[in-house]
């Protein structure tokens, strides 16, 4: 059954799954009246397949999804303003952003974790996301910038390996983090591809997941036309006795 929401000041819960896995596969209409619509899982997950289309306008529109559960928007995310739409990301669960979204206010990460597995569009605005806090994942794409703010955290890829593809800017603040897994044994790495430039800071954790580590070794983490920082830390997988890292990152994105 099509659904049709209209917005709040946000101490309402529009949709609440409480325990199970759910899906919704109706279409939703987002109206105005308020500024924020609010989908909330408590636990389990809740799955919506249809389609979301928003003409709300004047301001900032978020669909704030939430909870300690779980959730996804498999369907496309559609702004007809071209101006407004936003997901923002509360709580504690993992939420996914499968679908074709159109989101000129991009997303902001506060709590938990957002994973975009889609495709990210801008719309008329920059598009530009933000992660306060919590972590942003995933093996999509977005053509707005990202940038990660202290106690914010990147992890490309979603429960292994990936790449996430930012076809703009990425920016690390002091006290922001990343997060990257590699593996010896297959050669490979998450990564995250497409920039146009990468501004590197805060700290950088990546963990092999399996294999020996051995001269010569390389992963490209960061392909981008422009780098520029560096990360305050490195937190690196240990060496044999006289081994070291040569870190590339500056140069072209690799270590």
């Amino acid at each position: 059954e099509p659904l049709t929401l209209a917005q709040d000041s946000g101490t309402i819960v529009h949709v609440l799954n409480v325990a199970d896995t759910n899906t919704l596969t109706g279409n939703v209409t987002l109206n105005g009246g308020g500024n924020t619509w609010t989908l909330q899982s408590d636990a389990g997950r809740i799955v919506f397949t249809g389609d979301f289309t928003s003409s709300a306008s004047g301001f900032t529109r978020p669909i704030q999804v939430q909870g300690d559960g779980d959730g996804e928007l498999a369907g496309t995310l559609a702004d007809n303003s071209l101006n407004w739409l936003q997901v923002r990301k509360a709580g504690n669960g993992t939420w996914t952003l499968s679908g074709n979204a159109t989101l000129p206010q991009g997303v902001q990460v506060n709590q938990g974790t957002l994973l975009l597995n889609g495709t990210l569009n801008i719309g008329t605005n920059a598009g530009n996301s933000v992660v306060n806090g919590g972590t942003l994942g995933g093996n999509g794409t977005t053509l707005g910038s990202i940038t990660l703010n202290s106690g914010g955290t990147l992890a490309p890829g979603v429960n292994g390996i990936g790449a996430l593809t930012v076809a703009s800017n990425l920016t690390f603040s002091a006290g922001s983090f990343c997060v990257i897994e590699i593996s010896k044994t297959a050669m490979t790495n998450d990564r995250v591809q497409g920039l146009q430039s990468v501004s590197f800071g805060g700290m950088l954790t990546v963990t092999n997941l399996s294999g020996a580590l051995e001269s010569g070794d390389s992963f490209q983490l960061f392909s981008a036309a422009n780098r520029a920082g560096s990360f305050a830390t490195l937190n690196l997988p240990e060496l044999a006795a006289g081994y070291a890292w040569t870190n590339r990152l500056l140069l072209d994105g690799s270590l």
